[in-house]
């Protein structure tokens, strides 16, 4: 959060916990690539 109302952009997200990438997805109407963490590797 502090990353984002420094200025800067969000790409992309890795998220380990299925419900808190739900929670960011639905709280940050954006076009950020969202992955859980099996895929990122």
């Amino acid at each position: 959060m502090g990353y984002k109302l420094a200025g800067n952009d969000v790409l992309e997200n890795v998220e380990i916990d299925p419900q808190m990438m739900r929670i960011y997805c639905h709280n940050h109407n954006t076009q950020v690539s969202v992955h859980d963490a099996d895929s990122a590797v």
